[in-house]
This record gives C-alpha cells, sequence and structure tokens, in this order.
C-alpha cells in the first residue's frame, strides 16, 4: 500500500516516518513548520524540498496556493 501524508495541521514530524511514506504533500506553512525555511516562491520551495528529502521523506509535492504545486 502507498500511503501519502497531507501533514496538517503543521506539526514537526520524526524524520523515522519518511521510510514509511510513498510521498508527502505540505503546504507552504507545513513544509516552513518541518524545514524552517519560509516558502514564499518557487526557490524557496525547492529549499524546502532538499531540506525535506535529506530528513528522510524521498517523495513530495509543495503546495503553493495560488502559484500551483
Amino acid at each position: 500500500m502507498r500511503v501519502v501524508l497531507n501533514p496538517a495541521p503543521a506539526q514537526p514530524l520524526p524524520a523515522s516516518l519518511g521510510a514509511d511514506l510513498y510521498a508527502l504533500t505540505p503546504n507552504q506553512t507545513e513544509a516552513e513548520t518541518l524545514t524552517g525555511v519560509r516558502v514564499t516562491d518557487a526557490a524557496t520551495a525547492t529549499r524546502a524540498a532538499a531540506r525535506l528529502h535529506a530528513a528522510g521523506f524521498g517523495r513530495g509535492v509543495l503546495t503553493l496556493s495560488a502559484q500551483g504545486a
């Protein structure tokens, strides 16, 4: 079974959870909570995604409100 997690409401997650997920789908606020990167555009979304990947979350989609995903 593939598990996709939308980490709402925003809260810290244990890094060990990443190994059990197929994908993580945080929005801007959730990504900031998980990474410490304030996501405001594509460049900061890429930085946050890199931190999530380094923390053990292999796949993901950051949702950026009106800017897409």
